[in-house]
């Protein structure tokens, strides 16, 4: 298999500068779902931009991580909030997780697994696109926008950590099979609660905690369903979130992270 030409920037301001140059250019994180395309001449960039090797991009802490962080790190370091671990064991198995990236599954959006765990924790995304500012903007708007795609995402950041968190996948049957759709919630100081879902046919965004009202993206086979199962799912991770968060003192509790129904 012919591969394409692989530029490694060391710093964003390099790989602004190879962004710029060439805007063909393919940026890739593990590689995992990137990589296999290449078998097609059709789907093969001339450039690969691998992101691993840029300063900071491969971190992750208690308050935010970096697009080129793997779901091995998010799904082992403590200091990573609950949900967002939950979320990264939940997908594949570790020899996928060991390569593949928290920017590469955002950015693919289905299932949007990390990506309902980082909407409920009200997360921002940093974005880098030739001609436009580099910037943060929350990761609901961008999503809504049609981002990231276009852009090349350079980490995800969040400005407090859950008191409380509740991480639910839900699979067709005995857990087995891609989610058909997966919920996230996350209680702060003050009783604020944050409620987000995801899935295959259901884009990743947040959800009225009052009358859950998900939006059904196009392709659903059975958009009935998919309705019935986000708003029992919601509801369900909604009283999972209460009941671990009452009546206790400030302080992480645990996550859920049961599959089926």
């Amino acid at each position: 298999m012919t591969v394409p030409e692989v530029v490694a920037p060391t710093s964003v301001a390099e790989l602004a500068r190879v962004l710029r140059d060439r805007p063909d250019a393919v940026p890739v994180g593990g590689g995992t779902l990137e990589v296999p395309r290449w078998a097609d001449p059709r789907t093969r960039p001339a450039t690969a931009v691998l992101l691993a090797g840029v300063e900071g991009l491969a971190s992750a802490d208690r308050l935010g991580c970096g697009a080129a962080a793997t779901l091995h790190t998010l799904a082992t370091d403590p200091r990573v909030p609950q949900p967002l671990r939950a979320a990264a064991r939940s997908v594949a198995g570790p020899a996928v997780r060991s390569l593949a990236t928290v920017g590469g599954n955002v950015a693919q959006a289905a299932p949007g697994c990390l990506a309902a765990a980082l909407l409920a924790l009200g997360a921002e995304v940093e974005l880098l696109a030739p001609g436009r500012p580099r910037g943060w903007t929350p990761l609901a708007d961008a999503l809504a926008a049609g981002e990231p795609r276009g852009a090349v995402v350079l980490g995800f950041r969040w400005h407090e950590t859950p008191l409380g968190a509740v991480f639910r996948k839900t699979t067709r049957s005995q857990g087995a099979g891609p989610p058909l759709a997966t919920v996230a919630a996350c209680r702060f100081a003050g009783g604020r609660v944050r409620l987000a879902v995801a899935g295959p046919d259901i884009p990743p965004h947040l959800l009225a905690v009052e009358a859950p009202a998900p939006l059904i993206g196009p392709g659903a086979a059975d958009a009935a369903y998919l309705r019935w199962l986000v708003r029992r799912q919601g509801r369900l991770a909604l009283e999972a979130l209460l009941d671990t968060t009452a009546g206790r003192s400030a302080g992480p509790s645990p996550v859920d992270t049961e599959k089926g129904n």
